[in-house]
């Protein structure tokens, strides 16, 4: 199980000296994968959510409202959309199965939908593996 210290070290490294807004999926290996994984969960959505914030980029970061962690960019015409599909291991396969219908709906129906001819392309973000249940 990492340490609190090594979430906070991560996002720190990722901050210092970088000046490219960046943006964090959900992964394994600091969440479901833990033998922890609602302490993990605390520690990702303190170090990691809304990460883009400490860059404050020029451009709006879209988040769904019921799974903020689910995000959506629009830059130069290319749709950028992260989503909470971690691989690894099923912790919580109820939980797993409502926020599998709920990323969909997030990528069907999110408000970064543009009108045709508008997006030139889109681009889907998650971690490996994340149609394992």
């Amino acid at each position: 199980m990492p340490t609190e210290a090594e979430y906070h070290w991560t996002a720190d490294m990722l901050t210092a000296s970088n000046t490219i807004p960046t943006w964090i999926v959900v992964g394994d290996n600091e969440w479901n994968d833990l033998e922890d994984p609602a302490q993990g969960w605390k520690w990702w959505q303190k170090y990691y959510a809304k990460f883009e914030e400490r860059f404050q980029p020029a451009w709006k970061t879209e988040r769904q409202p019921v799974r903020p962690e689910n995000f959506a960019v629009v830059r130069k015409g290319v749709v950028f959309i992260g989503i909470n599909l971690p691989g690894g291991r099923v912790h919580d396969a109820s939980k797993w199965l409502v926020r599998l219908p709920q990323v969909a709906a997030w990528i069907q129906a999110g408000p970064h939908r543009r009108p045709m001819g508008t997006v030139r392309a889109a681009v889907a973000l998650s971690q490996a593996k994340p149609f394992r249940i």
